[in-house]
């Protein structure tokens, strides 16, 4: 089946720009950061896959959890889906490259549909999507996944809030700056900069879609100064920041340009203190499609 790249233009909602190779190259760096801080590719299954064939990745980006899925588990074909035509065609490269012939990847709008046949996949996968979906879009982006989940197979969802917890004030502020504008720009869900709010709904909107037997398993994704993994993550946000000043700027009364680029400044210099703390929170939701689903119009 096929889509058409147009769908990278106007239907393209996301912050941080699909068709930006530093996001692309960030988006690589941040999938490698995850899995370990994870604990794994499937920490909630303890990386057990046995009954487990066909895949789905929700906005996979350039392909780096897929890539690991299809290079961990080669009995398991793999198909990662994402709006951004550069980031699928070099996901496919990178598949060639490395010999992964059952990893696969394709421009599809997720927002609009997923173009494939219903009850295909045992397990749909989905991270941080936050980026470039709305409240009124989570509820129908999970009923196209109860669609395309066989009976019995598995839908997993995971989200993050924010920067975290954070000592520093140009960090600290640069993060409710975020959380303002992403509700300004109807992203989320709780005002005054608290928080986006998404992991809080993950299991509500699960629940309402029909599936059973929902789990959940937190994580905290540490780059405070000391930490295994403080350089790195220190280095992706700033990217992440970086890239965000165009959408930041762009949202009136929420900051301007030069008030922008001195905190993210300020923020770089902090984030080398042997005192900065800085942890963000992830939540992994799951759940099973049941034998009996009926799905609604």
């Amino acid at each position: 089946m096929t889509t058409s790249s147009n769908q990278n233009s106007g239907d393209n909602q996301y912050v941080l720009g699909a068709e930006n190779a530093a996001e692309m190259a960030r988006i690589m760096d941040q999938d490698k950061l995850t899995n370990e801080s994870m604990g794994g590719l499937f920490p909630e299954r303890r990386d057990h896959l046995e009954h487990i064939h066909s895949i789905l990745d929700v906005a996979c980006g350039p392909g780096g959890w897929v890539h690991e899925v299809a290079r961990a588990y080669p009995h398991i074909d793999i198909s990662g889906v994402d709006i951004s035509a550069i980031m699928v065609e070099y996901a496919n490269a990178h598949a060639r490259v490395s010999r992964l012939a059952n990893a696969h990847f394709q421009v599809m709008n997720a927002l609009v549909s997923l173009n494939f046949p219903d009850n295909a996949f045992d397990l749909i996968n989905s991270r941080f999507l936050l980026g470039f979906m709305s409240p009124p879009a989570w509820p129908k982006l999970v009923q196209q996944c109860m669609r395309k989940l066989r009976p019995g197979g598995t839908l997993r969802m995971t989200e993050s809030e924010g920067f975290g917890i954070i000592n520093t004030p140009a960090m600290g502020r640069l993060n409710e700056l975020s959380l303002r504008a992403m509700f300004k720009a109807g992203r989320s869900y709780i005002p005054e900069g608290r928080s986006y709010g998404i992991t809080a709904m993950l299991e509500r909107y699960l629940r309402e879609a029909g599936i059973v037997d929902i789990r959940t398993q937190g994580y905290g994704f540490n780059y405070s100064a000391g930490a295994p993994l403080h350089e790195s993550w220190c280095a992706n946000f700033t990217t992440a920041l970086q890239l965000l000043r165009p959408f930041m700027t762009q949202m009136t009364q929420v900051v301007s340009a030069t008030e922008y680029d001195d905190l993210v400044q300020q923020a770089q210099i902090e984030m080398l203190s042997d005192e900065f703390i800085g942890i963000s929170y992830g939540l992994t939701v799951w759940g099973t499609k049941p034998a009996a689903y009926v799905p609604t119009s």
